[in-house]
């Protein structure tokens, strides 16, 4: 919602009257409004609309998995709003998205403009925010240059050696693990963005921005701002009563500055004396195909963690949380462990291909316990007509993944239950690709899914080797997990204890 409807009335009353007649002179001068139906063809089936607020007051916000999976079951696959200035066109059907992303990528392609995020808290240089153009281009190469599928594993040794403090700290640890992956997974990237000497001054800090950082895009992203929509509304001033938007653009634009300069600064200081460590950074900053603006915006959201499409600290945690409540599963990945990679030693990425269950189980995690509820929005750069739906163009595409990961069309009857067989042999012959559903579709798919999932296996096996995950001292097993509301799902049941095995 928007977050002046929180305000007491006398200042809601005040930035509502400004609001609106900005909002009229605005809408004069940027064109004419949506028109529900041109020539005949109509836009999908959607929610009833307020005369004046559309569906901005049903539109959701939070709850995303709850209330998109009951908008499936009252309208079907395809699901439109219409918030003020803002056609939305939710998918349900995976063949549906696969229509629009990929083989209508021409027009699907582009972010929808945040003005929020992008002017306001001057977090435009994003890859996930950014259009299709140079700069995308650009920084996509970079990514494919350092974290593609070929190139990926140079980083191997390092990943172990993250992977070898992740199994330390795990070490007769009991209580919510997210911290400790977060931390452990936070550093390792540091160290491969920004060397060593960066890490060890800055890294607890690097960390904790990084963590803030991700909390800030993905909370900011989900709601719907009134500048996003009446662009003149960011001259109301800020002393109006529960208009709070001007306190989140200054402490966004602070956090993402800091995230975007520092670091980098600090390497190319060290670089220009000859001083640094290899890093990314060190290893194109004299490059001159690549511009130094753009590798300094893709090595900030590579430690950052912002352009994956799934967060891979959410994705581990969600995983530990799954071995947890299915003990069967976990016995069954340490056995296969115990096989291949023996007693007493801690698994490398050579063993990782091996590991057939444990891929399967992770996997497994990855589609019932998904990281996002719905994948980063598309928009569409101009007019379309799609299964006799009119698609005005600037139309945000919000593709629903949980539930496409939930769907018994595509997993059979059983597709509510957590089996890690369904990708195993013959069964998983005719199951759609795990890692559109998970990374993201198009030209838009996530470019650091290597690393993404080389490092979420390699922990998810050294933690499995050594340990056992189990209740803490004195609980019982959980029944069920329960999540976040937040758009990045974390369990918030998740309390367990690492118990060395014998």
């Amino acid at each position: 919602m928007f977050e002046q409807f929180e305000a007491n009335k006398t200042g809601l009353a005040i930035a509502c009257a400004v609001a609106t007649a900005s909002g009229l002179v605005w809408s004069l001068l940027s064109g004419p409004p949506y028109i529900h139906t041109i020539g005949g063809r109509t836009s999908p089936p959607g929610p009833k609309r307020h005369f004046i607020l559309q569906n901005a007051k049903n539109f959701p916000t939070t709850h995303w998995y709850d209330r998109l999976a009951e908008l499936q079951k009252e309208f079907g696959d395809v699901v439109y709003f219409q918030v003020p200035g803002r056609p939305i066109l939710v998918l349900n059907a995976l063949e549906d998205a696969e229509e629009l992303l990929v083989k209508r990528a021409n027009i699907w392609s582009a972010r929808p403009r945040n003005y929020m995020l992008e002017s306001l808290m001057a977090f435009g240089w994003s890859l996930v925010l950014i259009q299709p153009g140079e700069a995308h281009n650009q920084m996509r190469t970079i990514f494919r240059k350092v974290l593609g599928q070929r190139t990926v594993t140079q980083f191997d040794t390092m990943l172990e050696e993250g992977a070898s403090s992740f199994h330390d700290a795990l070490s007769g640890f009991s209580g919510d693990p997210e911290p400790v992956v977060s931390s452990t997974i936070g550093s390792i990237i540091i160290r491969l963005a920004y060397g060593d000497q960066v890490h060890q001054k800055h890294g607890d800090e690097l960390v904790a921005l990084n963590a803030g950082s991700v909390r800030m895009s993905t909370w900011a992203n989900s709601q719907l701002w009134l500048v996003n929509f009446i662009r003149p509304a960011r001259f109301l001033p800020s002393w109006i009563p529960g208009l709070k938007f001007h306190k989140y653009a200054k402490e966004g634009k602070e956090m993402y500055d800091k995230i975007r300069y520092w670091a980098f600064g600090e390497v190319k200081q060290e670089t220009e004396k000859e001083a640094a460590d290899l890093c990314v950074v060190t290893r194109f900053i004299s490059n001159d195909e690549t511009s130094n603006g753009y590798l300094r915006d893709a090595t900030a959201l590579m430690y950052m963690g912002t352009l994956f499409e799934t967060d891979t600290t959410a994705a581990l945690t969600n995983f530990i949380a799954s071995m947890l409540v299915h003990p069967d599963v976990q016995k069954r990945v340490q056995k296969e462990l115990d096989e291949v990679v023996g007693k007493g030693r801690v698994p490398t990425m050579a063993d990782i291909a091996s590991l057939e269950y444990l891929r399967a189980a992770w996997n497994e995690t990855l589609r019932l316990f998904p990281v996002l509820i719905a994948s980063v929005p598309h928009s569409a750069t101009q007019d379309d007509v799609w299964k006799g739906y009119f698609i005005p163009k600037n139309t945000m595409i919000l593709p629903n993944q949980a539930f496409m990961l939930r769907d018994p069309r595509l997993w059979g009857e059983d597709a509510h239950v957590f089996d890690p067989e369904r990708f195993i042999g013959s069964r998983a012959v005719g199951h759609p690709d795990l890692e559109t559903l998970v990374y993201g579709w198009g030209r838009r798919r996530c470019p650091g899914r290597f690393l993404a999932e080389r490092n979420g296996l390699l922990y998810a096996a050294v933690a499995l080797a050594a340990y056992d995950i189990v209740p803490v001292e004195g609980a019982k097993l959980p029944i069920k997990l329960e999540f976040s509301e937040d758009k990045i799902r974390r369990p918030t049941n998740l309390n367990c204890r690492f118990v060395a095995r014998h």
